[in-house]
C-alpha cells in the first residue's frame, strides 16, 4: 500500500548516475582527467578576484615561534575523549600527529 500511495504521489525515489563532463560537455572517463576536472572546479568555485595580498607589514608580524607556542598550549589544555568540534578531528589525533612531525626532525615541525 505504501508503495502504491507513492507512485502516486511522486514521492518514489529514483536512482541516477551523474557523469562528470569537461568545460565542453564531453564525458570524462579517465581517473586523471577526473581528478584534473575536480581540480579545476574547486579552483574556479573558490576563486577570489577581488582578494588582496597581505599588506608587509602583517606579514611580518606573524612569527612561526608565536604560532607554534599557542598551538602547544592549546593541546596541552584540551582534554581528550570529548566529542570533536565542527572540524571533527579528535585531540588523540591532533597529539599523534604533533608527535610524528616532531619525530621527522623538520625545522618547521611542531
Amino acid at each position: 500500500m505504501h508503495k502504491r500511495i507513492r507512485e502516486l504521489t511522486g514521492m518514489r525515489k529514483t536512482l541516477q548516475t551523474r557523469q562528470l563532463r569537461d568545460e565542453r560537455g564531453v564525458v570524462i572517463i579517465d581517473i586523471n582527467q577526473k581528478m584534473q576536472r575536480w581540480t579545476q572546479y574547486i579552483a574556479q568555485l573558490f576563486e577570489d578576484k577581488e582578494r588582496t595580498e597581505a599588506p608587509k607589514e602583517f606579514k611580518d608580524d606573524i612569527g612561526t615561534d608565536l604560532i607554534r607556542e599557542e598551538i602547544e598550549y592549546a593541546m596541552k589544555q584540551s582534554k581528550g575523549g570529548k566529542y570533536p568540534g565542527p572540524d571533527e578531528v579528535p585531540i588523540e589525533l591532533l597529539n599523534y600527529l604533533i608527535i610524528k612531525l616532531k619525530g621527522l626532525g623538520t625545522r618547521d615541525a611542531l
